[in-house]
């Protein structure tokens, strides 16, 4: 079952990447932004065991140091490093205070009060918010099959991560915030990215992180805490490799395919359980074939 889920989602964007007349460069560049979502999909349970005994700050903080690392030393390796000048710095601040510290921040706390799952499907709704953001604000075209697929997506979603349970109304406001700064981010970043290179960009955006969170952090406390490590692991993994992914993939396609493609976020974390040998249910199954169809009529 989750080989023939996976089999059927490459599929879905073979055959419609190919009818839509997308040239070899656009798919590699659109697999690219899926191959974010996969990340993004490993990352919130690397997340939630810091955000659950610790502060947000605290888990944050962490996630910062990672991304940092793993940023910066990709950025001086392979020379990507590049000083902005002051318009693009003030952007790239602007991006990093939008997503990553406002937008990460009320999702650590939605995780917190209402565990991955709830927070996840309430999170990436900023799918569709992206979207519209990307066409109303950003020139790009309006799309009935970009708007479709973001709507079957966030549904997909929907039906992967909504758990049974009591559901935490300041849980649903946390990650709601977090969804409504989130697709924020993407748009401002586009416009940084004509003049800095993704890579770069994202080493900025991940000192900025941490320049903002492990002072505060530091106030409260000691910087040590349970599920350190793995915050510090996720951030490396979710920013220092994805994120700058995400930003090339924003720069080569603007914003509302790349942000669709992370719709594969949940499908993964989903995938994860089936391998561990969790059944799927119907619902499950819904919620995969939902998202797989959303992100193919997406380059209809």
């Amino acid at each position: 079952m989750v080989i023939t889920s996976i089999e059927n989602l490459i599929c879905f964007h073979l055959i419609f990447l190919s009818t839509a007349g997308i040239g070899v460069i656009s798919l590699w560049e659109f697999f690219l932004a899926i191959s974010t979502g996969v990340l993004w999909g490993i990352t919130p349970a690397l997340y939630s065991e810091a955000a659950h005994h610790n502060s947000t700050v605290h888990a944050n903080a962490w996630k910062s140091w990672g991304a940092f690392i793993v940023n910066w030393i990709i950025a001086i390796s392979f020379g990507f490093f590049e000083v902005p000048d002051q318009r693009t710095f003030l952007i790239i601040a602007l991006n990093t205070l939008t997503g990553p510290v406002i937008g990460d921040y009320a999702f650590f706390k939605g995780i917190a009060l209402s565990g991955p799952g709830k927070a996840t499907s309430v999170g990436f709704t900023y799918i569709l918010w992206a979207s519209m953001i990307s066409i109303a604000f950003m020139g790009e075209p309006l799309s009935f099959g970009v708007i479709s697929g973001a709507l079957l997506s966030v549904l997909g979603i929907w039906l992967l991560t909504t758990e049974g349970g009591k559901w935490s109304l300041l849980g649903i406001l946390w990650s709601l915030t977090a969804s409504l700064f989130w697709a924020v981010s993407p748009s401002i970043m586009r416009l940084a990215l004509s003049e800095i290179n993704p890579i770069s960009a994202s080493t900025w955006n991940s000192l900025l992180m941490t320049l903002v969170f492990t002072p505060l952090a530091a106030r409260r406390g000691n910087l040590k805490g349970r599920g350190r490590s793995k915050a510090v692991l996720g951030g490396g993994i979710g920013i220092g490799i994805g994120l700058p992914i995400f930003y090339y993939s924003v720069d080569m396609l603007g914003v509302s395919l790349p942000v669709l493609a992370t719709a594969v976020s949940p499908l993964i974390a989903q995938v994860a359980s089936w391998l561990e040998g969790e059944a799927p249910s119907l619902k499950t199954i819904l919620g995969s074939g939902a998202i797989a169809l959303g992100m193919a009529m997406a380059v209809l």
